[in-house]
Order: structure tokens, then C-alpha cells, then sequence
């Protein structure tokens, strides 16, 4: 999930922020197939089984996405200040809808919440409630150093990089396992992700590879996936095993490939400047994270939405493909909704604009105190 860290003053890629967008409802349709039971083998109900792992398999590069995006709109060739005020504003956002909604659990099912859960619902980063939140703020410092070593390195050697990544990280990881990346769970991944888009965006990855190419790449990498889910049954070779789920990772490359091809293929598109979709865009994509944090409160995740998934499955294929987007797109819509009236409420109360003015003074007080030594 790219999450902004400072203005680069730049114009805003209209194709990276419909793929935020994009991706944040992938990361909505894998919770809504999750949550609603529907990735589960029920006899009587193959078909409801190999459609939901379909969908699954077509969205499971949304958190690839999100972090190579981070990259690829983080990147810039002049050296640029990192605010940690900017990062301060993120952590307000999730400690908002981290306390508030265990405040509303606690008012509505007290019984389902403890004092402990309370407390740690102040400290975002630590419960590591939003998994993903928690690695960013790693990735977050190790910002600089990565860009510094883009900008410095030829890019020849960058796209050796970049092969050695894909290969070593994701082809040779995902069978052997021997760089402990957490199925993609963990801050080592994020960076790795963030270095590829950084390293696209400097090379110009795929700069000269057609629409269909990439088309195809996406397609290939969702069905080889889904296949291998379906068709593949456990087995052993010498010392190593090999299940299902070998390729339903975040690190396997039939789900990195193509969400590389879909950052490729997105920053392509152009909008009509001040035009109604551009518009509608820029309204949606600065939001979109809150849909993530929202979506993940163990109050939703445990106790609300699970009880409104459930019964798609006993009510046909149909009502499951079309539960899955329309909720998907439902909780979406609201999240944007929600987060625009809380950003408007920081904006009126210029909360932003004290965070600054203190990272100001600390700055200051930090150079003159170096200065001075």
C-alpha cells in the first residue's frame, strides 16, 4: 500500500492512483472471501470452491501492488526531505479508527472486548492489528538509504537487481523458504517490493513491452496460480514439500510478475486534466488506506462481517460473485466516505499544520545542538 510520506510537487500519475484504488478492492475482495467462509472445500460445492479461489488467486497481488507503488511514487531522482510528520498524520489516521472503533466494540458487545484490548488498540504499531502498518513503519525508516542507493547505482546494475530479487527472493524462496519473508508478511518484503518500484520507475521497466504483453503476463500468473490451488495435491521432493498453497503467497512469482506488470501497465494511462473521472480519482485515492484499516479492526473482522458473509454460500454461485464485489465495493465506498470526513476534520482543526511546526522546531533544536557540539 503506497502511503504518502512527503510532496514531491510532482504531478500525480493518473494510472498509479486508479491502481491504488484497484488494489485496495483487491485487498477487499480476499478479506470478503476469507471472512465469508468461501475458500473452505464443502462437499456438494465445488464449483462455489474453484470460483472463489478464481477470484481469490486474481486478487492476491493487491498488498504486491500497494508497496511496489510506494516505491515507484516515493522514488525521485532529486534527493527529497523526508518529513516524519507526514509519517506522524498516517499513525493519527490509524490511531483513530484503532481506538474509536474498540470504543464502539466496547459499547455494543463489552463482553467481546477486554481492557487490555483497549489499551492496546493506542499503540497501533505494536498489537500489530494491521500487520501491514506495522512493517510500512520499518520500510518507513529505511526509506532514505533506499533511495539514496537507487539514485547512485547505474542502471545497469539496477536491473541486476532486480532479476536477483525476482529470482532469489521469490522463484528460489518460494520453494526452499530460506529467507524467512513471512509468505510476504514481513518489513523484508515490503522493502524488497519498494526497491522494485523504485528501480522500475529509474529503468523504465517495460517501457517498450506492449499492453497485451503485459495483459497476458497478469492473466498467465492468476491462472497458473489458481491451477496449482485446484489441480495440485501434496508431494515431497528429496527433503522438500510442496503443497496447495506453495504459490498463494504474497512472495511467489506468479503473483509478484504479474502485480509488476500491473504497475507497468497502469502508469500508462492518462486522464483529461480537471475532468470528471480525474476528479472522482483524486476524491478516492488518498482515502483508500482507511478502507484497510477499517476492514482489519477486530470489532469488523471478528464480530460484523463475518455475520453479514456467511449465508452467500447456501444461496448459489451467483449470489457469491456477486456478494463478493458488491460488498467489496460497498465497504469501499463508505471507508473513502468516512476517511474524507475525518481528513476534513483535520484540516479545520489544522492539525497538520501544528505537527509540522513542532518537527520545525525539533529540527532546529537539533542542528543548533549539533552545531554547537
Amino acid at each position: 500500500m503506497e502511503l504518502k510520506t512527503t510532496s514531491t510537487g510532482k504531478e500525480k500519475n493518473d494510472g498509479i492512483e486508479i491502481l491504488r484504488i484497484v488494489s485496495m478492492f483487491f485487498v477487499l475482495v480476499l478479506h470478503t472471501l476469507l471472512l465469508g467462509g468461501m475458500l473452505s472445500e464443502v462437499e456438494g460445492q465445488e464449483v462455489i470452491y474453484n470460483v472463489s479461489w478464481l477470484m481469490e488467486s486474481i486478487a492476491l497481488g493487491a498488498v504486491d501492488i500497494f508497496a511496489i507503488i510506494s516505491g515507484y511514487v516515493g522514488y525521485t531522482e532529486k534527493p527529497r526531505k523526508y518529513r516524519v510528520s507526514s509519517f506522524v498524520m498516517l499513525w493519527l489516521m490509524v490511531l483513530t479508527y484503532s481506538v474509536g472503533l474498540a470504543l464502539i466494540e466496547n459499547a455494543i458487545i463489552p463482553e467481546a472486548i477486554t481492557v487490555k484490548d483497549i489499551q492496546m488498540s493506542f499503540f497501533p504499531v505494536t498489537s500489530r492489528w494491521y500487520w501491514y502498518f506495522t512493517c510500512y513503519t520499518g520500510l518507513f525508516v529505511l526509506m532514505p538509504v533506499l533511495d539514496y542507493a537507487v539514485r547512485a547505482l547505474p542502471k545497469k546494475k539496477l536491473k541486476m537487481i532486480l532479476l536477483g530479487i525476482i529470482l532469489l527472493f521469490s522463484v528460489y524462496n518460494i520453494w526452499f523458504g530460506r529467507f524467512e519473508l513471512e509468505s510476504g508478511y514481513s518489513t523484508i518484503w515490503l522493502v524488497l517490493l519498494y526497491l522494485i518500484g523504485a528501480i522500475i520507475k529509474k529503468c523504465e521497466i517495460g517501457v517498450n513491452l506492449k499492453a497485451r504483453t503485459l495483459i497476458a503476463v497478469i492473466v498467465a500468473g492468476n491462472l497458473i496460480t489458481w491451477m496449482w490451488m485446484i489441480l495440485i495435491q501434496p508431494f515431497d521432493i528429496l527433503c522438500f514439500s510442496f503443497t496447495k498453497e506453495t504459490l498463494v503467497q504474497y512472495i511467489s512469482p506468479t503473483v509478484l510478475l504479474p502485480s509488476i506488470a500491473y504497475v507497468i501497465l497502469f502508469s500508462r494511462i492518462k486522464l483529461k486534466k480537471g475532468g470528471d473521472i480525474q476528479n472522482v480519482i483524486r476524491f478516492f485515492s488518498p482515502a483508500v488506506f482507511a478502507a484497510y484499516i477499517i476492514n482489519t479492526h477486530p470489532f469488523l473482522w471478528f464480530h460484523f462481517i463475518p455475520e453479514r458473509l456467511i449465508h452467500m454460500r447456501s444461496e448459489g454461485l451467483a449470489s457469491v460473485i456477486f456478494s463478493v464485489i458488491f460488498f467489496s465495493l460497498l465497504f469501499l465506498v463508505a471507508a473513502v466516505l468516512i476517511e474524507r470526513l475525518r481528513m476534513l476534520l483535520v484540516k479545520l482543526l489544522r492539525i497538520r499544520q501544528g505537527i509540522e511546526w513542532v518537527e520545525a522546531k525539533v529540527r532546529g533544536w537539533i542542528q543548533a545542538r549539533s552545531g554547537s557540539s
